[in-house]
């Protein structure tokens, strides 16, 4: 094993001599990590100018016989030389598909991909030295479907938000789809591979952000989708919770209805794809993989195996979405499902959650031509999604939904009861149940991102609201880097949306009140819920969410 790090850490320091240049300007910002200088560059930001440090390894590459392998940290010991890295562009994203690489991450993907990316604000320290006060931290993980993405995509560049909110920027990449979340041998592919990459890159944070001017003390994890789900784990996992003091959850969350697959299931989608690359000709699905199949996994192209991965047939009827890996529960990182945690009390207090959601998160293709045509959607996809649906429940659920609807003829609202079905189940009311269990012992801070930007006001589907991720779009401050796409209204509310997130991330609270638990009903509590539909018309709900809690449709959780 020291040979085969030896070996990794030659290709790295190779990396670095090939980066180190005398052509570089003295103005260039430099700043000393734990194993070698760093040479980054500096953007304008409106009126702020930003360091960026890119493309700065923080694990030993995964690949040949790590490849499966949990991550091992970057250390000193490890790398130190007298060179300066130059950290000026993205390195390679994880491993994906190339249709997924030209849409998802616009760099190019490798094994060789545990990169991480650094922005913070030029104009309050010196080149080299950290400033005092240090500046709260914001570490991102990218949405990615668990399967594409990366910290290069231009959709989460992170420059606005360090510079308009005044804080330290963190944004990573870690392994996606079979060769980040296979889960087949307790010791060989033990699983939850990426969320021991996210683990090293918070390690990394701890180690090194000070060289930034970033507080190591003052951490906020952000996640965003798939992103949002890592989050949610982090929050419930005691190997990462004490790397952070707060988070942000958009958009996605952790949970056996959505983006969580239990150990068997979790075994089944690996012998699967094993299968698929002919690595194995076992048919029983509860076996753990074997010396000889794991031996020839090591052996298949890593781009075979992603291109493998699709449209698993390996899932459970009381799913969303679950024909993919996913994080799975049952082993070191998360010894148990994040339902069942929450629903122990089995998590810290004091730790401040932002979490928040679209209208429409999941985009489902609807014909909706009547009510009976609406509700036999409905009850198509709640059956499909639950299983069986005893029907006094069934009937209530489509009062609920289609009760105010007077006409077959009013076809958007007939559409549009379905989009909040849908999407209520398989996320609107995750969501919510895990606000409410986190709430009893820390502040949650809920918002509702309902503003659609001025290119889309003509978008039939967007009639009904923003679609998924419409809202890092605003978040990350893409109406300033494309002027022809958003209007000066748009990024009016992109400016208003970033100052709302650094408020959370500088002190841990909004300027709306959390959601409030009666100690003795949780059926009692008050869900407050900011609404973001504008610069001039966002307004706080202090009255309900927009999907009752108690609902019906909210009761089919497991």
């Amino acid at each position: 094993m020291k040979l085969i790090i030896l070996t990794l850490i030659i290709s790295i320091l190779s990396k670095v001599s090939s980066n180190d240049s005398n052509n570089f300007n003295c103005s260039d910002p430099l700043v000393k990590i734990q194993w070698s200088w760093l040479r980054g560059f500096t953007r304008q930001i409106l009126d702020t100018p930003v360091h960026h440090f890119l493309g700065i390894p923080y694990a030993l590459p995964p690949v040949g016989p790590l490849r499966f392998k949990p991550t091992i940290p970057l250390r000193g010991h490890h790398l130190h030389h007298k060179g300066v890295y130059n950290a000026t562009s993205y390195q390679f994203g994880c491993i994906q598909t190339p249709e997924d690489e030209a849409k998802h991450s616009t760099i190019p993907s490798s094994e060789n991909c545990l990169f991480i990316n650094v922005y913070t604000p030029a104009n309050l320290s010196l080149v080299g030295l950290p400033r005092n006060p240090k500046l709260p931290v914001l570490v991102f993980i990218h949405g990615s479907g668990f399967v594409y993405g990366s910290s290069g995509n231009p959709h989460i560049y992170g420059g606005y938000l360090a510079g308009l909110g005044n804080m330290v920027f963190v944004v990573f990449n870690y392994r996606l789809g079979a060769l980040g979340l296979m889960s087949g041998h307790p010791t060989k592919i033990p699983g939850n591979l990426a969320l021991w990459d996210q683990k090293a890159a918070l390690e990394w944070v701890q180690n090194n952000i000070d060289a930034f001017g970033g507080d190591p003390k003052r951490v906020t994890l952000m996640g965003h989708s798939a992103g949002a789900n890592f989050a949610t784990m982090h929050l419930m996992s005691k190997e990462t919770r004490p790397l952070f003091q707060q988070a942000m959850v958009m958009s996605g969350i952790a949970c056996k209805r959505s983006g969580l697959d239990s150990p068997l299931l979790a075994l089944r989608k690996t012998r699967e794809v094993t299968r698929r690359v002919n690595c194995s000709r076992v048919t029983l699905e509860n076996v753990p993989l074997l010396d000889e199949e794991i031996d020839c996994l090591m052996r298949v192209d890593a781009l075979e195996i992603a291109q493998a991965q699709g449209s698993l047939e390996s899932t459970e009827p009381n799913q969303c979405g679950g024909s993919i890996f996913l994080p799975s529960y049952g082993n070191a990182f998360l010894p148990h499902s994040t339902d069942t945690l929450a629903q122990r009390g089995d998590h810290v207090h004091g730790k401040p959650i932002l979490v928040g959601k679209v209208p429409i998160e999941t985009l489902a293709v609807l014909n909706v031509t009547s009510l009976t045509s609406a509700a036999n959607q409905i009850q198509s996809y709640i059956t499909k999604t639950t299983g069986v649906v005893q029907p006094e429940h069934l009937q209530a659920i489509l009062k609920y939904y289609l009760n105010s609807i007077e006409s077959d003829d009013d076809s958007k609202q007939l559409t549009g009861s379905v989009i909040s079905a849908i999407n209520d189940l398989c996320q609107h009311c995750p969501l919510l149940s895990f606000s409410r269990q986190w709430a009893t012992g820390n502040p949650v801070y809920q918002y509702y991102y309902t503003y659609v930007t001025s290119g889309y006001k003509n978008d039939p589907i967007r009639a009904y609201g923003p679609l998924h991720a419409d809202d890092t779009k605003i978040l990350f401050g893409l109406p300033f880097e494309d002027a022809d796409e958003y209007t000066d209204s748009d990024r009016q509310v992109s400016k208003f949306m970033i100052n709302l997130w650094s408020h959370f991330v500088h002190k841990g609270s909004m300027e709306w009140p959390p959601v409030l638990i009666n100690s003795f009903s949780r059926n009692k509590s008050i869900m407050y819920q900011y609404e973001i539909d504008g610069i001039n018309n966002t307004t706080i709900d202090f009255k309900n969410i927009d999907i009752d809690p108690d609902s019906f449709i909210c009761g089919l959780l497991p």
